[in-house]
């Protein structure tokens, strides 16, 4: 077909090489250059779910050879929740929390991977500690920090990294609900920001949606809006989000109702289960609709997608029944 107009967008999963272990709320970024994707996984947890089991590893996969190699570990206590991003095509990982004997702590840390000499190096930390937070890219330049919990509840705090300065600024307070596992991500200059539970007694979930408008002109300037778009079945939890192009943003996987790093709800101690439905949301219409196609399998405790151009890689998870899955899946878009 010939007319632009009249092309169809056709979404597709396919799976990858599989990760040497399996993990789930482990951050994730990925780059392309010169046609090749990169994947890092650092961090998060493995199975059975105990704070023995919160990993400090570190994994990166090639699309040119369909493999993943160890790298350097994550420096810093092993740590789950941290969010990994990639600018100017660098790796970076931020944030996340350590679980102690009596407590759990939320943590500053900043590190940028190297992958030429193999080293983590330390940067700038967080103004405020945070983990389960929402974070993604902006401008391929900045890293905006969005909510979260830190220490002993949830914050409003936005929190804007320069990553040509090293040096951190404060935005425009998030006016919704705060909360932590909220999901969304930045598509062009707008971010989108959808649920989490809340700091209140037994960690309910939050039905929210909001939009903000960043400007380029004025840093740290958000102009915040909410949006009454309908979100399918169920309110997300720890699931994975990321945009394929400026317009579009995808939701996939996550629960609705909110659990401990053990995968144990906090209503009940029953187990929490993945949300089999996925989203696309666009920007210009406000509207959700579900993707036409699913995974194999449901899967929740994400932090994002990792992200090769307009391919979306998730890497990992939990599944029901209290596992995890190693499984590397690609999510496609192409017009027909």
């Amino acid at each position: 077909c010939s007319d632009n107009a009249s092309k169809e967008k056709v979404w597709s999963w396919t799976s990858q090489a599989e990760l040497p272990i399996g993990l789930s709320n482990n951050p994730v970024a990925g780059i392309e250059t010169n046609g090749e994707c990169k994947v890092i996984s650092a961090g998060g947890i493995e199975a059975p779910y105990s704070r023995g089991d919160i990993s400090s590893d570190a994994f990166l996969w090639s699309s040119s050879t369909d493999s993943w190699e160890s790298i350097a570990p994550l420096p810093g206590p092993p740590r789950l929740a941290a969010n990994g991003v990639s600018v100017g095509g660098e790796f970076y990982v931020l944030g996340g929390y350590s679980v102690g004997v009596l407590n759990e702590t939320s943590h500053d840390l900043v590190y940028r991977y190297d992958e030429a000499t193999d080293v983590w190096e330390e940067k700038t930390p967080l103004p405020t500690p945070v983990d389960d937070a929402l974070v993604d890219v902006w401008l391929d330049r900045y890293i905006v920090v969005v909510s979260g919990w830190s220490n002993v509840a949830n914050i409003t705090d936005v929190q804007i990294y320069d990553s040509q300065t090293d040096q951190w600024n404060l935005g425009t307070p998030f006016p919704g609900v705060p909360a932590f596992g909220h999901t969304g991500a930045i598509a062009g200059n707008t971010i989108l920001v959808v649920d989490g539970a809340s700091s209140e007694q037994g960690f309910p979930i939050v039905r929210q949606r909001w939009l903000g408008e960043l400007d380029p002109n004025n840093l740290g300037t958000v102009v915040w809006t909410e949006i009454e778009s309908p979100l399918g079945d169920a309110n997300r939890y720890r699931a994975a989000a990321s945009s394929v192009d400026d317009m579009t943003i995808v939701i996939t996987g996550g629960t609705s109702t909110p659990y401990n790093f053990d995968g144990l709800r906090y209503d009940n101690d029953e187990q929490a289960l993945p949300i089999e439905e996925s989203l696309v949301f666009d920007v210009a219409s406000r509207q959700f609709e579900a993707l036409p196609v699913e995974k194999e399998i449901s899967t929740m405790d994400h932090r994002s997608f990792a992200k090769c151009g307009s391919r979306l890689l998730l890497p990992g998870g939990m599944v029901s029944g209290l596992s995890q899955t190693r499984k590397l899946w690609s999510l496609e878009l192409r017009e027909e």
